[in-house]
């Protein structure tokens, strides 16, 4: 692969992406289900509405990011 992640790796990170895809919709049609896109006819019209579309991708970014830093490596305690 292009990245150099082996399939099992890449297969994870499709399914992670599906998922944030997922909850995203769900959140989506939750909290704006006027909107065209969750079930409504109405366009995106005001900042109430849009502060909801962007706390929706926000949420499914802090809950489900996959990128995580990994854990600083520990350093050996030299005793002495």
């Amino acid at each position: 692969m292009a990245t150099g992640a082996g399939p099992v790796l890449a297969l994870f990170f499709v399914l992670a992406n599906l998922l944030q895809v997922e909850v995203f919709v769900a959140l989506l049609r939750r909290w704006c289900p006027h909107l065209w896109g969750a079930g409504g006819r109405e366009p995106l019209t005001g900042t109430r509405t849009l502060a909801r579309l962007l706390g929706a991708a926000a949420a499914v970014g802090d809950v489900l990011d996959a990128r995580r830093r990994p854990d600083p490596p520990v350093r050996p305690v030299s005793r002495g």
